[in-house]
């Protein structure tokens, strides 16, 4: 049986390709090499982070702090309060946060109260406490300073210069009588003048009382301001005290945007100090974690991280000592 024919292609009939040899590299701007060599450094400095976060750092003793430069060694009160109140914000960005966010972050700032932490005061005089308490003590009695003390701030009472509190008010009554004054419901007249009325009272009763933090009924009585109560209350100049009907304490409209700030912004530190194996970290990864944050706007309103971590330190929660790196800080072991 022939064997079938098979029919192959002669090479000369082939279609060949050529071989596709690799492009010879292109020449680096010096641009790109920049980049680069850039980009090389910050991974070996992450690198060297992230070891040094595994490893525990040297403590080369208790460090000072900045607001500590900026005061006497004798604590005046009213002085260290502006201090802390100087250095609690960052400047609101020009880009970034858009139109909508900087109007946030700007009215939210502009709404709460300039309020002090006494644990503010205790880390800038970490070995004055017990005069800081008397120092506090004696600007009250004459009227400074306005002491006022909420259970939820776990210890810390909170300070605020008499004059920033009588202006909150002030700014209240003219409000009100601005209201009353194009007000042509007779019903609506009656309730804002209510309102005036308790403010003005509720004024001239504190004013008496420089050093008082709460109010008993009895006392509200004495000057017809128990039936107005209610205003005060709704106002947030008042507050009713945990499981007593008959006692007010003093208190002040947006407090509670206040202290949620505290809260969360210390919860922060210990949580980041926490995971740690050593529970510490340099103060500048503290701070570039801080900023990178995506909360650091949105929650945090852009609280500058030295007001957070002088309250943990005068609180007791974490305090700050030197290494041969920079300033480090560590958990105490007190619970947040």
């Amino acid at each position: 049986m022939p064997k079938p024919i098979r029919l192959t292609a002669s090479k000369s009939s082939r279609i060949n390709k050529p071989s596709v040899g690799k492009k010879p590299a292109l020449p680096l701007m010096p641009s790109d090499i920049a980049f680069l060599k850039d980009f090389d450094e910050k991974k070996s400095l992450r690198q060297a982070r992230s070891k040094a976060q595994q490893e525990k750092l040297q403590d080369d003793g208790p460090a000072e702090l900045e607001w500590q430069l900026q005061v006497s060694t004798i604590p005046d009160i009213v002085k260290s309060m502006r201090i802390v109140l100087d250095r609690m914000w960052a400047p609101i960005p020009e880009k970034g946060l858009g139109r909508e966010g900087r109007g946030d972050v700007y009215h939210f700032r502009k709404s709460i109260p300039p309020l002090v932490r006494t644990t503010h005061l205790y880390a800038i005089y970490p070995d004055n406490s017990t005069y800081v308490d008397r120092e506090i003590r004696t600007a009250c009695e004459d009227g400074t300073v306005r002491r006022l003390v909420v259970n939820l701030v776990e210890g810390s009472d909170l300070l605020i210069e008499s004059t920033h509190y009588y202006a909150i008010l002030d700014e209240q009554v003219r409000k009100y009588e601005e209201s009353l004054s194009k007000s042509e419901d007779e019903g609506s007249k009656v309730v804002t003048s209510a309102i005036v009325k308790a403010l003005k009272i509720f004024k001239k009763l504190l004013i008496k009382n420089p050093t008082a933090i709460s109010l008993s009924l009895s006392e509200l009585e004495d000057v017809d301001l128990a039936k107005l109560r209610n205003n005060l209350l709704s106002l947030g100049f008042l507050t009713l005290q945990s499981g007593q009907m008959d006692s007010f304490v003093i208190s002040v409209p947006n407090i509670g945007s206040y202290l949620r700030l505290v809260a969360s912004s210390r919860k922060w530190i210990i949580r980041n100090l926490d995971k740690m194996s050593w529970k510490e970290l340099l103060e500048s990864t503290l701070q570039e974690r801080w900023e990178s944050n995506k909360t650091y706007w949105y929650d945090f309103k852009g609280c500058l991280l030295e007001w957070v971590l002088y309250d943990c330190f005068g609180g007791g929660w974490c305090e700050p000592f030197k290494t041969p790196v920079g300033r480090g800080w560590k958990l105490t072991g007190k619970k947040g």
